[in-house]
């Protein structure tokens, strides 16, 4: 009897064409507009469920952590939230998964994990916001959804971003530094 494919709320990879080609005109911009320096980025594996956790202070990192890796990014991002009039039309064409900050979304939860259970690659920011950078606590989903689904988590710090949009208008090409750190591997359902 022939098995059939589980079915996911979430299929992955999706909107391929469109993020290829919104991730194609954001490098172009960001060659273009600032001094974008990324280090690392081998260390995402090319294979299996990864979780990309980056450091949260500015709005240009949901940028850079799905424009940079070689893998098709599944961001998440706040759900609870509107955006701005171009950046919610941008936002909404490349998709994301709205995860609604504060309390347990179990929609968002499960979309995440059937990414991460298709061997998929899903960007995240534990502290949840950017209200206050450097104060705040990350919350527990990055560890939950590498707990559930074994995936690795690779930490992804980034610099230069306070006050760099302001910087690009005035055209002075801020620095800004995307840096990847080591896989962390899930052992947490190893040690029950």
């Amino acid at each position: 009897m022939k098995q059939s494919k589980p079915l996911y709320s979430l299929p992955y990879p999706r909107l391929q064409v469109r993020r290829r080609i919104l991730g194609f005109l954001a490098r172009g911009l960001l060659r273009l507009l600032t001094r974008t320096k990324v280090e690392g980025i081998e260390k995402i594996p090319s294979e299996g469920p990864v979780i990309l956790a980056g450091n949260h202070a500015a709005y240009i990192e949901p940028i850079l952590i799905t424009v940079y890796p070689r893998r098709l990014v599944e961001p998440v991002g706040a759900g609870d939230l509107r955006f701005e009039a171009i950046i919610d039309s941008v936002v909404s064409f490349y998709g994301f998964i709205p995860f609604n900050r504060g309390s347990l979304d179990r929609k968002g939860l499960n979309q995440a994990m059937d990414v991460l259970k298709q061997d998929g690659v899903i960007g995240i920011f534990p502290e949840g916001g950017t209200w206050a950078p450097g104060k705040m606590q990350p919350q527990i989903g990055v560890a939950l959804l590498s707990q559930r689904t074994g995936a690795p988590v690779v930490p992804i710090g980034f610099s230069g971003l306070q006050n760099s949009f302001q910087r690009v208008m005035q055209l002075k090409r801020p620095k800004l530094l995307m840096r990847v750190g080591e896989a962390i591997p899930e052992t947490f359902s190893r040690c029950r």
